[in-house]
């Protein structure tokens, strides 16, 4: 938490935002169309940012008190947790270039009225522990919109407003610093389509389980580890445990710890029940409990400090 509390008390060390729309398009892969904007009067953007900071790191009531851990991403959904990528995590990695390039790219001309964007970003230049990193905060809500049954006084009378309003919205659901990614909300997940990553990583995974020994029925075994809740959880997937369970005498011991049923020293995939426990097992949502020296199931899982 040190970290992105640095971050957040560090933004106001920037006297130098840019404002982007932001398009995210979502088909066989994700796209990016991105727009550069202008803010007026001067020093608009300066004025956000310091009430942005204080909403995010005031001492009583600052909304990164709500965190308890940054943790590593891993498909979970713990609201007490900001979970962290590298942006050369293989779940983000082509997202994250794609956009970069969308940024590069970004529009300067023209009207952005004509478009339909669904995100903004401010991008600045941050100083802290003695040296400049960029920052780009993301807002994943629609920053435009047309508000109905509103009025302005203007010669004379109540004019109604047609015109699309931008806003600077407060709640920040992505920031990105140097090669750091931080997901603050789950509405973040839409800036990469994470949900399309975890399915892509998922179908791959199960194809390499299938040409494992110890799967009993494949076709049953893809049919559900690719539907409901279990491509999410191979956002986590642990090659260690897998490999440990290629061993015929460790995969007995924990199909029996764990309550997997088997087909002679093989896991009975022909049951779902089984398949979604041996999909938890080794997505690191299956822990013993030292105490009780019982399986228990868990959201996320890290090393002990």
């Amino acid at each position: 938490m040190e970290q992105i509390y640095k971050i957040f008390s560090s933004l106001s060390s920037c006297d130098a935002w840019s404002v982007f729309l932001l398009k995210i398009k979502e088909t066989e892969s994700i796209q990016y169309e991105s727009h550069k904007i202008t803010l007026s009067p001067n020093g608009i953007i300066s004025d956000f940012i310091r009430d942005l900071v204080d909403k995010y790191t005031r001492f009583d009531s600052g909304v990164l008190g709500m965190y308890d851990a940054v943790d590593v991403y891993d498909g979970s959904s713990i609201g007490t947790s900001i979970y962290k990528f590298s942006t050369e995590d293989d779940i983000i990695e082509e997202a994250y270039n794609s956009l970069t390039q969308a940024i590069k790219n970004s529009e300067r001309e023209g009207n952005p009225e004509n478009e339909r964007f669904n995100a903004y970003f401010i991008q600045g230049l941050i100083n802290f522990d003695e040296s400049d990193h960029p920052v780009k905060l993301f807002s994943l809500r629609t920053p435009t919109t047309v508000l109905k049954n509103r009025f302005r006084y203007r010669n004379g009378v109540y004019e109604e407003l047609t015109d699309r309003l931008f806003t600077l919205r407060s709640t920040i659901d992505a920031v990105i610093v140097d090669n750091d990614i931080y997901f603050l909300t789950m509405d973040a997940e839409k800036l990469f389509g994470i949900e399309r990553a975890y399915k892509k990583i998922c179908n791959s995974k199960v194809e390499e389980l299938i040409t494992c020994s110890f799967i009993s029925d494949p076709e049953t075994f893809q049919k559900t580890a690719t539907s409901g809740h279990n491509p999410r959880r191979f956002a986590s997937y642990n090659q260690n445990r897998v490999n440990h369970l290629g061993n015929e005498s460790a995969r007995v011991k924990w199909a029996n710890y764990f309550g997997i049923g088997l087909d002679g020293s093989n896991f009975d995939t022909s049951n779902p029940t089984n398949i979604e426990k041996i999909i938890k097992l080794i997505c690191n949502k299956g822990m013993a409990d030292p105490f009780e020296d019982a399986p228990v199931e868990v959201a996320g899982s890290k090393k002990w400090k």
